[in-house]
């Protein structure tokens, strides 16, 4: 990962506008969706590069605690009255409520009072009550991490913007089914919505 982290910062450095990272003092950890279907190798989704990210989002996790600041988690289900929408329409499968499937991985190991919120959308807002617990506990930076880079990162990193908190997305410590979407999907944050720094300088400035 760190060879790969190297070469995703070059390839970015030309369209990040915003260098400076935001206040880590008032940031929220969000872990996005690293559950069975796409974490676990034998899942029906699995992603060979959420094994790749993991000990960098265990590392953000453990510092995040370490320094006292909040940490959530999302994992996608789709309930029996939400598989005729538009995910439904787009994806031939879906991940369904009540399965192994749906379940975090045992590695992110939520401790009492980190909130796992079910969504059956790409944005963690919709419908979770994400933004009110951002509010409860004053976030103003949100630090985004999990699968799929392109998906669920980038939509909720897009309206987390919207919603007037600073992003920070770290480049290796979210995953894409593939580089080139990855990489787009990180081409389009850097330039108009979050900072993209490495794990290893997140974790410098939590330390």
């Amino acid at each position: 990962m760190g060879t790969a982290a190297a070469r995703w910062g070059k390839l970015l450095r030309p369209w990040i506008r915003r260098k400076p990272l935001p206040d880590l003092r008032r940031a929220a950890l969000l872990i996005v969706d690293l559950e069975h279907a796409f974490a676990d190798p034998r899942g029906e989704a699995f992603l060979p590069a959420s094994r790749a990210i993991l000990p960098n989002v265990l590392a953000l996790r453990d510092a995040f605690r370490a320094a006292g600041l909040p940490v959530a988690f999302t994992r996608h289900a789709h309930r029996p009255d939400e598989c005729r929408g538009t995910m439904s329409r787009h994806w031939r499968w879906l991940i369904r409520e009540g399965t192994s499937q749906a379940e975090l991985i045992p590695e992110l190991a939520p401790r009492r009072g980190e909130p796992v919120l079910r969504k059956a959308q790409y944005s963690a807002f919709h419908g979770t009550g994400l933004g009110r617990w951002l509010r409860r506990h004053d976030v103003r930076t949100l630090v985004v991490t999990g699968v799929m880079t392109h998906l669920c990162v980038e939509t909720t990193s897009r309206e987390a913007f919207g919603r007037e908190l600073d992003v920070v997305v770290p480049l290796d410590a979210c995953a894409s089914s593939d580089e080139t979407l990855h990489l787009g999907a990180l081409r389009g944050l850097a330039n108009g919505f979050a900072s993209i720094p490495r794990t290893a300088t997140l974790l410098r400035f939590l330390a």
